[in-house]
């Protein structure tokens, strides 16, 4: 888990894809370049998240409730 520090949004061969930085609640901070399915709607700096990972690649956030 952690918390959105900066969110960038912009297109790749036409589709939307989201740069997002992290800061870890564990420490350090994760860079995130996620398609637009794999990000939560609105997303924005301060926002808390759950990290979603498969192995060592992380592959979508989920807002913390």
């Amino acid at each position: 888990m952690g918390t959105v520090r900066a969110v960038r949004a912009f297109q790749l061969h036409g589709l939307p894809w989201w740069d997002v930085s992290v800061e870890l609640d564990a420490g350090g901070m994760e860079e995130i370049r996620l398609g637009d399915e794999s990000v939560p709607g609105g997303l924005a700096a301060g926002d808390r998240v759950r990290i979603a990972r498969a192995g060592l690649v992380v592959i979508g956030l989920a807002r913390e409730m």
